[in-house]
């Protein structure tokens, strides 16, 4: 019951959680203080109840597209359809409106990677509700991130590919003709790790830094 929730002592917050809080006197101000993004900016509100703060973003950020989340239709008709409508609303300021009816776990996870400014959270209210939408807005994050760090991974081998190929020949072109074939892919190995520093688990087909060459 409430009587037993309120006579259950609070649980203490460490002072360091709250050493740089702010109080705001509403979530507009406290968009407008700390996330308030450029116009033109891309916008997923998960939540949208009656479209209130839906329209204000619209209103005051003018994002070139705000993707609306909602459970449900009655909700959602607030998003796509009258007069009143967020939809209509974006028309004027040039915003692109999209109406998405289910589980935002669910289509979180189906958006682009990187693609938003700003991903508002204020759907289910319970812990574990909670907790799985900013799981998922999170998962965009951690997808997009992943995908960067291989293409980084791709540039450097590229990179590295010239020099390989620079100092195999010229360790090759110092041994004789008889051991050369054989000897041709030690020979490539040592010299590539002698002029590269980088890590064992990147390879390319032009070389490959072994253990015994390191």
């Amino acid at each position: 019951s409430l009587c037993s929730l309120l006579a259950t002592p609070p649980v203490p917050i460490p002072a360091s959680l709250t050493s740089n809080a702010r109080v705001h006197p509403n979530r507009h101000a406290a968009l407008l203080a700390h996330v308030k993004p450029a116009k033109g900016a891309k916008i997923v509100e998960v939540g949208t109840l009656y479209g209130q703060l839906a329209k204000w973003m619209v209103h005051n950020f003018e994002p070139s597209n705000l993707t609306v989340m909602d459970v449900s239709l009655r909700a959602l008709a607030k998003c796509r359809d009258g007069g009143d409508s967020t939809r209509v609303l974006g028309k004027k300021y040039g915003t692109s409106v999209n109406c998405i009816w289910g589980s935002s776990p669910k289509f979180l996870g189906k958006l682009e990677d990187d693609m938003y400014d700003l991903i508002y959270v204020d759907g289910d209210h319970a812990y574990k509700g909670v907790c799985a939408d900013l799981e998922a807005a999170r998962y965009i994050q951690r997808r997009y991130r992943s995908r960067k760090l291989r293409a980084a991974l791709a540039s450097t081998v590229r990179a590295l590919r010239a020099p390989c190929r620079r100092a195999r020949r010229s360790c090759c072109a110092q041994l004789r003709p008889s051991t050369r074939r054989r000897r041709a892919a030690e020979c490539a190995n040592r010299a590539c790790c002698a002029v590269v520093d980088i890590s064992k688990s990147i390879t390319t087909s032009e070389c490959t830094c072994r253990a015994s060459c390191a």
